[in-house]
Formats: structure tokens, sequence, C-alpha cells
């Protein structure tokens, strides 16, 4: 396993099981560092004040060191500067902020920061993601954009440590003082631990079941549909009448509900107030997740022990919606960052990376089934002229379509990959059976019959091209070659330079 391979690995199991913020954050660090170039990448913290800066986690890996638990004044910073100005990279530090008097004794060249915000709330900045080195480094897009969404998962991280400790602290108040302590604490450890709204939601209704103050609790689990409208499951024995109560509270009361869930509200209304029927509300970022309805049999305002526990009960359900909410948004993130690191932006086909690990297993399975392996070279003809005919933005729109044609030629388990620029690497497996030159013909056949052609070009395709096709080199690779990728693409793109050569006495 590459290094590389290792970091997006330990990145994924830290993602999806962040309980320490250091296993999440040093991998980040790491991949950044690595897909960037930088020499020293860091973490800081911003007390709430903003009168201090302190750089609480650091990779670094060349002559710039920033050492962890450094302190500095925030206003001297630059990460203030590049907040301020809405610079997320700066390439050239000294002509853009040479009155830093950090950033010249440091002999920092490039830079880069993204701030750390609160989720939640009102977007208090924690922190900031920063990459600084003494040589020139060019930060590209997709460094930038992995910038963001560390930034990003960083954030949602503090943001969920931050609502459990604040559920933990309510909860031993609450022990410290009311005499449901016992049931209040079950409820809020199942919601803790579970997995899923809906298994733990029927466990919360029986263990309020035990207390007197009600005499039933009918539990649903609401899900959000794309017009707007909510679908109802019941999760326990509820009558017909409970269930009408439910469908006309999420039907006729949306406003009321907006409101609770943008956290402006108390989470208990009333779903039938001549019947005492309460509701609680269960919500997480954008949606009403659940609702149980609790048949009183006082009257609440006599009974605040109750009513805590009914707010507690609430609180931790809301608290779990929002960290599943949250934990899929970390795993969505997660997979962005690693199609991201596997896959060229411009064409969505996997990148020279991707390609050098999936082709050195293609040579392994070869070498363990006896199996020939193809690998053909392919170069695009005359790009330069197309994009000095027709202008870069239309040159990617080409290499966009060229990608999308060349696909076409996949069979099984055939592999296509963006090798750079206006280079793509095609492999696939043979069998014991085939002839080289049968399989030569008719492959760099099928692959420039799909991509030559007429290319319609242009926002409106108001442009064209008639494409001759592109140059070809493929190679046959047996078991008991070498099993290195790098060689056997090595040899493929000089068989594509002798079929550039042919094609190119032909046109003489």
């Amino acid at each position: 396993m590459s290094q590389l391979d290792h970091d997006l690995h330990t990145l994924a199991n830290s993602v999806a099981h962040a309980d320490d913020m250091e296993a999440l954050v040093r991998p980040m660090l790491k991949l950044i560092s690595r897909c960037s170039g930088l020499e020293s990448v860091y973490l800081t913290l911003i007390d709430s004040d903003k009168t201090q800066q302190q750089v609480w986690l650091a990779e670094n890996y060349g002559e710039l060191q920033i050492s962890e638990g450094l302190k500095v004044d925030w206003d001297d910073t630059l990460c203030k500067r590049a907040l301020d100005e809405g610079r997320y990279v700066v390439k050239n530090v000294p002509n853009c902020w040479g009155s830093s008097q950090a950033a010249s004794e440091l002999k920092i060249q490039t830079y880069a920061s993204v701030p750390v915000h609160h989720v939640h709330g009102d977007q208090q900045l924690l922190g900031t993601l920063c990459g600084a080195s003494r040589r020139g480094v060019e930060i590209g897009d997709e460094v930038t954009e992995l910038l963001h969404l560390c930034g990003e998962l960083i954030a949602l991280q503090l943001s969920r440590k931050a609502h459990l400790m604040h559920a933990l602290e309510r909860a031993t108040q609450a022990e410290a003082r009311l005499n449901k302590v016992e049931l209040n604490s079950q409820i809020s450890r199942q919601c803790l631990e579970a997995q899923s709204l809906p298994s733990i939601l029927a466990k919360v209704a029986e263990l309020l079941d035990q207390d007197s103050s009600w005499s039933a609790i009918d539990a649903f689990h609401t899900v959000l549909q794309a017009n707007g409208d909510y679908t109802l499951s019941a999760l326990n024995q509820a009558n017909d009448h409970s269930i009408a109560l439910a469908e006309r509270l999420l039907r006729d009361e949306h406003e009321l509900l907006q409101v609770i869930i943008r956290n402006q509200a108390d989470p208990l209304i009333w779903a039938d107030p001549e019947e005492q029927v309460l509701a609680l509300v269960v919500t997480s970022d954008d949606s009403v997740d659940a609702l149980l309805l609790v048949y009183l049999q006082q009257d609440l305002a006599q009974c605040q022990d109750s009513k805590f526990l009914l707010s507690s009960t609430t609180n931790s359900l809301s608290l779990l919606a929002s960290r599943l909410e949250d934990h899929r948004r970390l795993e969505a993130a997660n997979q962005v960052l690693e199609h991201h690191a596997l896959h060229d932006v411009l064409t969505g086909l996997p990148n020279r990376r991707f390609l050098i690990e999936k082709l050195e297993d293609k040579l392994s399975e070869g070498e363990r089934l006896e199996v020939p392996i193809y690998i053909a070279f392919v170069d695009l003809d005359g790009f330069k002229a197309i994009n000095h005919t027709h202008g870069h933005d239309l040159g990617d729109v080409f290499l966009q379509l060229f990608a999308a044609r060349l696909t076409q030629v996949l069979r099984g388990h055939d592999l296509v990959a963006r090798y750079g620029g206006d280079e793509f690497v095609f492999v696939g497996v043979g069998s014991p059976e085939d002839d080289f030159k049968t399989v030569q013909h008719q492959l760099i056949t099928r692959i420039r019959e799909a991509t030559s052609g007429v290319y319609e070009l242009g926002p409106e395709r108001c442009e064209w091209l008639d494409y001759t096709g592109p140059s070809v080199g493929l190679i046959e690779w047996q078991p008991g070659d070498v099993c290195d990728a790098d060689i056997a693409i090595a040899k493929a793109d000089a068989a594509m330079y002798e079929d550039k050569k042919q094609r190119r006495n032909q046109l003489k």
C-alpha cells in the first residue's frame, strides 16, 4: 500500500470514528502536504476574544518549521490578513504582504489558509487550516478545494463535540437536582449509543411509559420529501387518533415547525390542548425527524420535573438526529476527498495515481492467472492546434468529449485513465489464446473509430472540428515480465511514438 493510500485509509477511518480530534486532523495535514507540496501544514485555534492564535497541530516536511503550541497575537497574523482580504491562496507573500514581519522572518513565499467556523449558530471563527512554504508552490483549485473540505470536516467534528459536551453537561446538572435522574440518564445514554433514530424511538417511548405523569406515548419517525411534505411511520401501537394528530401537526403547523428547526422555539408544543396531548418535536439541522405524542395526566406547568424530563428527552433525540446527519455528511465529504485524490477533475476519469495503483494490481492478477495484459498509450495529435484555434476553454470541452468517447471502448474489467495533459492510458485483460497482432489491430481500430470524427464544441455546440484520431501505442505484457506499472506504461509510450511517426509519414 502506497503512502497516499495509507493516508486516505487513515483519513477515512478517522472521519468515520472521529472521537479524537488529533486522530482526525493529523491524516488531513499529511494528505494536504502530500497533495500541495507545502512544507508546513497546520491547524490553529483562535480564542473567543480573537486576541490570540495558537498552533495546535502541525506537520512539517521542509526547511520551514512551524512549532506546535506557538502563540501569536491574532491581529499580526497572515491568517487574519487572508481572512480580511478574502484570500485563500497567496503565491507571492513578499509582494502581497511585504509589511508582515512574521512572513519576512520565516521567509514565507507561498501561503494558503481557510477559516474553520462553527457550523451552527453564529458561525463563530474557531481557527484556521493553513499551509506555508519558503519556496514557490503552485496551489491549484483541487488543493484549495481539499483545504476547504478538510476545514469543513474539522468544523463539523468540533461542533459535534460541542453539542455532545453540552448534552452531557445538561444531563449531569439534571442528575444532581432532579428525582427522575435515572430515567433521564437511561434515555440520554441510549441516544448517545444509538446508530439509528427509528430503533431508539420505540425504546425511548417504552422508557417514558414508566412515568405516571402520562397515560401513553406514541412515537413516529418522519422523513422530509423533496416536495416539502413529510411521510409518517408509527413505531409503536399508535391508534388512528394519534396518527391523525401527528399528520395534522406536520401538515398545518409548517411555520411553527420551521421556527423550532431553527432552535428559536420550544420543541414541546400542543398537538391537542383540550385532550392534553403534547408533541415532542425532534429535529436535525433542516427537518423534523420524529414526533412523540404524550397523553398527559396532570398539568405540566405544575410538574417541572416531568417537563424537564420531556425537554431533555427531546434534546437527546435531536442531538442524535444531528449526530447521524453530521456522520452522513462526514462520510459524503470523505468520499469526495477520496474521489478527488484519485480522479481527474476535468474529465472525471481515474488519474495517474489511480492508474499506477490499478495497473500494478492488473499485472499481479495477470501473473497469477497467467493471462496477458494490454496497455495502450493514447496521445491526442494536434491538441495544441485545437487549443490555438478554438481557445483553451473549448480545448477543455474537447478533452471531456474525447474522454467520454474513449470510455465507450471499455469492456468488462477494462480501465481508461487520464495520464496527464492530452495523454490517456487504456488497460485491458486478455486470454492465453490471444494473438497479439489481431488484438493490436482490433483494439487500436476500436479506439480510433470511437474517438475520431466530428466534435461539436461551444456553449451551444456552435463550433465543431473534424478530428482524425489519436496516436495509439499498444503493448502486450506477458506473465513472467517485470511487474512494474511505470515500465509497462513507458513501453506503451514508446510504441505510441512509433505510431505517431508512421502517421506523420503517411501524411507526407
